[in-house]
């Protein structure tokens, strides 16, 4: 069980029943009204590299507090859609991994085996390639020979979402969610556009000649 039912109607009950997708303007909103939201890796786009690749056949979505601490800074016309999760089986409803990039969750013991949780620390077993490590993780990890290349990989090797509490942990602290398989586009609808200025603001925009 990906997620316990009951508690997601409960969260949908005191949040309301959406979640939100952000997508580049190469994928247009009417073809995901008409085709629905396919998984990243079966896309003919740029594909994500380095420890943040995400898990093999998934869509992601989040709250949109989440996606606006993102802080994700794209073209002028990109758009946000909602994803009703009333209208999703949910059996395909995963954690995404990213929200345990840290051993800490909100209101949570640390992560790792000892949680009984069942997965082992991603901030210890996935190589990051992002930033220059500080002198602390080179002598804890000199030739960065953690077993993960990605949080996704990390994800699969975990069975991310065996256990519902994965899922719940995903969604209540960090407000985000994946979807294994396509999202049907009769769960789908239009939210809002968003250009550069909805992020940077006019100040910023106009700093850099947007």
């Amino acid at each position: 069980m990906a997620v316990d039912p009951k508690w997601l109607k409960i969260w949908i009950a005191e949040n309301g029943p959406y979640l939100y997708h952000r997508s580049t303007g190469c994928f247009g909103v009417s073809s995901i009204l008409r085709n629905g939201l396919q998984p990243w890796d079966s896309l003919e786009a740029p594909k994500a590299g380095g420890c943040w690749r995400p898990r093999p056949g998934h869509v992601y979505m989040g709250t949109e507090a989440a996606l606006e601490a993102a802080g994700w800074r794209r073209g002028d016309d990109d758009e946000i859609v909602h994803i009703d999760l009333r209208l999703l089986c949910s059996e395909d409803l995963n954690p995404d991994e990213d929200a345990f990039y840290s051993d800490v969750l909100p209101g949570v013991a640390l992560l790792g085996l000892e949680s009984g949780l069942g997965l082992e620390s991603a901030a210890a077993t996935v190589r990051d390639d992002g930033y220059l490590p500080s002198v602390e993780d080179e002598e804890r990890y000199p030739l960065d020979e953690r077993p993960y290349a990605s949080y996704g990989e990390w994800a699969e090797a975990n069975c991310l979402g065996s256990n519902p509490e994965h899922t719940r942990l995903s969604l209540e602290c960090r407000g985000v969610l994946a979807h294994r398989g396509p999202i049907p586009s009769e769960a789908i609808s239009h939210h809002r556009s968003v250009s550069i200025i909805d992020w940077l603001g006019l100040d910023e925009a106009a700093a850099v000649g947007v």
